[in-house]
């Protein structure tokens, strides 16, 4: 069950894809919209470094939750 997976980290686990996480997920991770649409519009506006966050390992770090990485380079870290 999804939360199951929640528990067990699988929001902020970068071993599945954001679509993966959106089908399997996606409204009790806050990746979906409350009828199950995958929430798509996400750009990099919180800062110009997200190219270099990224070649940093900021998206794949796991000391950042999905919901930082969604906020600061969504785009980006999809």
């Amino acid at each position: 069950s999804c939360a199951d997976w929640i528990n067990n980290g699988f929001c902020d686990n970068t071993g599945y894809t954001l679509a993966q996480r959106q089908s399997y997920c996606g409204i009790l991770c806050g990746l979906c919209t409350s009828d199950g649409q995958p929430i798509n519009s996400c750009v990099d506006d919180a800062t110009p470094n997200c190219v270099g966050w990224a070649s940093n390992g900021f998206c794949t770090s796991t000391g950042y939750s999905t919901e930082i990485k969604k906020a600061y380079c969504c785009k980006t870290c999809a």
